[in-house]
């Protein structure tokens, strides 16, 4: 969980409104809030403080969100930004990234964004600390042995250096180790490199595709750990090659992308929640009013009919049909209250029979 305590934001938006929901939400929960009431005031904002991450409205006097991005982008720094679009403009959250948003929210008039927003913030900002780990690391490894051996002690992020034809480690940092579930670094160095992927034959295309173009940047692979459990991961690997200019090691970092991947796709599964619930609502509309027609048509059509008569047996039987599908109805309109309280273990399939107690339905695993 990323630390909010100390986080500076600089907020544009010019609806009073607006800003100071989205403020109040966020200082809620411990950022440091800043709100510009358009996009010359927030350049002028950005450029007298430092800020951890920017959040820019689309629909704004003297500069629209595009060009606030633009103008901030353009000596070539791109700081964490999210951009705020109304429902219908997602060309124009596309422009935004192109300029170099790290991601986009969409302003629906509920205000669910309201709920979803912390959440893109702290995917943000952590993938923003990870890109500059990641650069850092890079750029480290291509010095000296004595100054690799120093990261690789300090960084948070897997380091190893690899032998290119027995594909043995030669090097491997605390952070790899910890990682791939070791207890200590001697204990992983004897570990074949290959053994480590989940397909044994990865690291003879992976060792191809290296010699040819000497480099590899966050390509996604799974690997497995000590327990045999297996972990989705950035690779990112240099050639480093002898005085003679022979490839001699494969230099390269790992990081960790199962949780990241674990949140998309639990922001997947919110987002078919509510196309489950929008049809709910949709259902509970459109059969309520002719169920009730029919049942009270039947009632009038049965004291027609007479008790003794053949008729009042078919409608009877017409009339319990219409009540069992009321009843159902009932039992789906509680699909709605679900609660997702854990979503790396997965969703059950629910049973509409175990939904007739007020508690059934309330917490759903």
């Amino acid at each position: 969980m990323l630390t909010t305590n100390g986080i500076n934001i600089l907020y544009m938006e010019d609806d009073d409104g607006t800003a100071r929901l989205v403020q109040k939400r966020l200082q809620r929960i411990g950022y440091s809030v800043k709100r510009a009431g358009d996009g010359e005031e927030g350049l002028e904002l950005y450029k007298s403080e430092e800020y951890d991450l920017v959040i820019v409205d689309q629909s704004m006097p003297v500069y629209d969100g595009i060009e606030v991005i633009k103008i901030i982008t353009d000596n070539g720094v791109f700081p964490p930004i999210i951009m705020i679009t109304g429902g219908g403009d997602e060309a124009v959250a596309v422009k935004a990234m192109k300029y170099g948003a790290s991601d986009y929210i969409i302003k629906d008039v509920s205000g669910h964004y309201l709920e979803l927003l912390p959440g893109v913030i702290e995917k943000t900002l952590q993938e923003s600390n990870l890109e500059k780990e990641r650069d850092e690391a890079i750029a480290s490894l291509k010095k000296s042995e004595e100054k690799f051996r120093t990261l690789t002690e300090n960084i948070n992020i897997g380091i190893y250096r690899s032998t290119i034809e027995t594909g043995e480690f030669v090097e491997v940092n605390p952070a790899m180790v910890k990682l791939l579930g070791y207890d200590s670094r001697e204990e992983l160095l004897k570990i074949p490199v290959e053994k480590l992927y989940s397909d044994p034959e990865y690291r003879s295309g992976f060792k191809m595709n290296m010699l040819e173009n000497s480099s590899t940047r966050n390509h996604e692979i799974c690997l497995k750990r000590k327990d045999g459990a297996e972990i989705n991961c950035f690779e990112s690997s240099v050639v480093v090659n002898d005085k003679d200019g022979n490839p001699l090691y494969f230099d390269g970092i790992i990081e960790d992308i199962t949780e990241r991947k674990q949140l998309e796709e639990a922001k997947n599964m919110t987002e078919k929640l509510e196309t489950l619930n929008n049809m709910v609502v949709t259902l509970n509309h459109e059969m309520n009013q002719p169920l009730s027609i029919i049942i009270s048509q039947a009632d009038m059509a049965m004291q027609d009919a007479g008790k003794e008569s053949q008729l009042y047996e078919d409608i009877s039987l017409i009339k319990e049909e219409a009540w069992k599908i009321t009843e159902m109805i009932k039992k789906i309109r509680k699909i709605k209250e679900i609660k997702l309280t854990e979503y790396s273990d997965g969703i059950d399939m629910i049973d509409l029979n175990q939904l007739d107690s007020e508690d059934s339905y309330k917490d759903v695993k």
